[in-house]
């Protein structure tokens, strides 16, 4: 009965898709790097030593992210800081998929590596941001339903079952194109932000 109340709440559940939603970007983007620099054959090839270093970094930016939400969330809301990391997001995984190719050395791996992957690690900061953020919103004003509302939410992380998608989209068009599906995906939880995250019960 408490799981039927909370989905009569519109913005929690919208918020639960958002998160649904949420969970293959996180997880996705990382994937997605590993693969390009170790794709052997290809002009992006960097080793498998590389792309662990690079998903490294991708974690190690989450965290400075994390902290980041932690330090500024008692002073902006979470709707500025979601639109704020999606949109930071969505401009970077645009210039990875169409910059030029063109390859950067950087310092800690002493190696040359693409600078679409570097676009595509530096999200990790913004990532990082969203998670709380999308549940502040989608649990405001539930009262007591927020216990039930949290155990729904968790349970929406099953959403990086939605990477086999992002997986059939990159083999048929290149692992850079998967960079559109994130866009994608994004762009729903900046607009769920935005406009949609208005406490209503239907």
């Amino acid at each position: 009965r408490d799981i039927a109340a909370c989905f009569r709440y519109r913005h929690f559940a919208l918020g639960a898709l958002a998160m649904f939603l949420f969970e293959p970007v996180e997880c996705g983007i990382c994937n997605m790097v590993n693969l390009y620099l170790t794709a052997e054959g290809t002009p992006a090839y960097a080793g498998a030593v590389v792309g662990g270093a690079m998903v490294s970094a991708y974690c190690a930016l989450m965290m400075v992210g994390r902290f980041a939400a932690g330090v500024f969330g008692n002073r902006v809301s979470p709707r500025t800081m979601i639109a704020a990391a999606a949109v930071l997001c969505i401009a970077l995984l645009l210039a990875a998929a169409n910059v030029p190719f063109t390859k950067v050395t950087v310092p800690f791996v002493a190696v040359a590596v693409p600078l679409s992957a570097l676009l595509m690690v530096a999200c990790g900061v913004g990532i990082a941001v969203m998670f709380g953020g999308i549940f502040n919103l989608a649990t405001e004003g539930l009262g007591r339903l927020v216990p039930v509302a949290s155990g729904i939410t968790m349970s929406l992380v099953s959403g990086g079952a939605l990477l086999a998608v992002v997986g059939c989209v990159a083999d048929r068009f290149g692992i850079l194109s998967s960079c559109y599906v994130f866009v994608a995906l994004l762009g729903y939880i900046l607009v769920y932000c935005l406009f949609l995250a208005k406490p209503v019960c239907r």
